[in-house]
């Protein structure tokens, strides 16, 4: 029993003496955090004004000043120039947070971190007038941090980890907030006019035509436009956007080359417009626009507004971008010469549909082939019999061939596909060797005639006089087709 007590006994004294150590290290540790806290509070007061009204560095060798107006900052010796108030915000924001990483105390020679002639000088100053003065000098190639001095405290370099001279912009425009492009949608674009010295061409949605778009040269000649290129074309459209700032307020159109513009776009575009409106829930009737708190989905109405773009392209600059001017705009912006020249260097002929053209099945009152100097004539019947059930049957020379062969033959004549377009096309030389004339219930008539032209293509040409070039295999297997089709017309003669 006196064993266990006085084991009991040293175990509280071994308690006493860790709880001790305990308090020992967690009141060392708090002297430590707030010893922490004050240096790091005396370290951020390397610029200690607050209320910043006034601000002024080097841009572009010159010094330019900003003074801050209510909620704006604008530039001293241009009123009206655009000053992008978050940038010159942003700036001393990151000033104002500055802390030194290292102090080097009895400097003699500044010109070891470049302050013999500082890089940048900055000073700002507060609403009371009090101001300070940071002269920036060299980046420490080792750690990336910047050298400068306060003030005429010249024998004090301090180092901060900000890389103050990446901060401050070497063109006035990088502190100018410009206009922007319109924000279109590719798919709500209607039309794309592009006006220049030779080609212009404009491509027009077109609820005629079998791709939904048309496309017209500068002399009015209309064609069905592909509808692949013409995606291509609005995606083009719809992504212009300014990437240089040249100028905000031009008198001298002509150093861009505006005054006389290589080409002028203009662009077609509909947005969908939201209008919040006021409804009586009585009656239902609208009483007009409401600005009393959100309204419901029942009270807004919705509709497309037609929005029109129009963008001049000047010269083009040496870094690589056009010189533009959107609408009547007084600023001048670049556009990166990959996205101009698209539109540019195009042309109506580009856009052409590569769809071979035919009559939907549906449509169809006979289909007339000449194939080696041979007629043959197609058809398709639909028939309803007394039970109303439908009934397809399929001839040749009013003769019944097995549909499939006969179905076989249309499609692939209907997926025809050219390779490229032929912007001019001569009939002389070798004559056709299939020619399809399709005869529409509307009396509508599609005329499409295959030519033998060399190795690898046959020309096609259809009764509009669009051409292009078709890769010989395909006309191969659809030959191939026709072929197998008379074949069971034969057949069925024979019997």
């Amino acid at each position: 029993m006196k064993k266990r007590g006085v084991i009991l006994i040293a175990g509280v004294i071994l308690l006493s003496l860790l709880l001790g150590v305990y308090f020992v290290i967690k009141n060392k540790s708090s002297r430590e955090t707030e010893e922490t806290m004050q240096q790091t509070e005396e370290s951020s007061t390397l610029i200690s004004l607050e209320d910043v009204k006034h601000i002024s560095f080097e841009v572009a060798g010159e010094h330019m000043g900003w003074t801050k107006e209510e909620d704006t900052w604008v530039l001293d010796n241009d009123r009206d120039f655009p000053a992008d108030t978050n940038k010159i915000g942003s700036i001393i924001s990151t000033l104002s947070v500055m802390t030194e990483e290292r102090i080097l105390e009895n400097v003699n020679n500044l010109k070891d971190y470049g302050l013999e002639e500082p890089v940048n000088t900055i000073e700002i100053q507060n609403e009371e007038g009090q101001s300070e003065c940071i002269y920036v000098g060299n980046k420490n190639p080792s750690t990336g941090d910047t050298y400068l001095y306060l003030n005429d405290e010249k024998t004090t370099v301090y180092t901060v980890a900000n890389d103050i001279n990446s901060l401050l912009e070497d063109d006035l425009l990088d502190y100018a907030v410009g206009e922007e492009m319109p924000a279109i949608i590719s798919s709500t674009i209607k039309k794309i006019e592009v006006q220049k010295k030779d080609n212009s061409y404009i491509l027009e949605n077109d609820g005629d035509s079998s791709t939904g778009w048309s496309v017209a040269d500068g002399n009015g000649i209309r064609k069905t436009a592909d509808s692949s290129a013409s995606g291509n074309l609005q995606s083009v459209a719809a992504s212009l956007s300014f990437q240089r700032y040249y100028s905000y307020h031009c008198t001298e159109w002509s150093e861009y080359g505006l005054d006389k513009p290589k080409m002028t776009l203009t662009v077609d575009y509909t947005e969908t417009d939201t209008e919040k409106l006021n409804m009586d829930t009585n009656t239902g009737v609208t009483e007009g626009d409401s600005d009393e708190g959100e309204v419901s989905d029942v009270e807004k109405a919705t509709s497309e507004v037609s929005r029109t773009m129009i963008l001049y392209v000047g010269n083009l600059a040496d870094e690589g971008y056009y010189y533009v001017r959107l609408g009547d705009s007084q600023e001048v912006h670049g556009i990166s010469q990959s996205s101009i020249d698209v539109l540019l260097n195009g042309k109506a002929f580009d856009y052409w549909n590569l769809d071979v053209d035919y009559l939907p099945i549906a449509d169809l009152e006979c289909l007339n082939i000449t194939y080696e100097n041979e007629r043959y004539q197609l058809k398709r019947v639909v028939e309803e019999d007394e039970e109303g059930t439908i009934e397809t049957t399929y001839y040749v020379n009013d003769k019944e061939v097995d549909g499939d062969l006969f179905l076989q033959f249309y499609r692939s004549a209907a997926s025809m596909t050219c390779q490229s377009r032929l912007e001019k096309y001569s009939s002389e030389g070798e004559g056709p060797q299939l020619v399809l004339e399709y005869k529409g219930t509307g009396r509508e008539n599609v005329t499409v005639t295959y030519i033998p032209r060399d190795a690898s293509f046959y020309t096609v040409a259809d009764q509009d006089g669009n051409s292009g070039l078709v890769n010989k295999m395909n006309v191969k297997e659809l030959i191939e087709n026709l072929v197998n089709l008379l074949n069971d017309y034969s057949e069925e003669e024979k019997e």
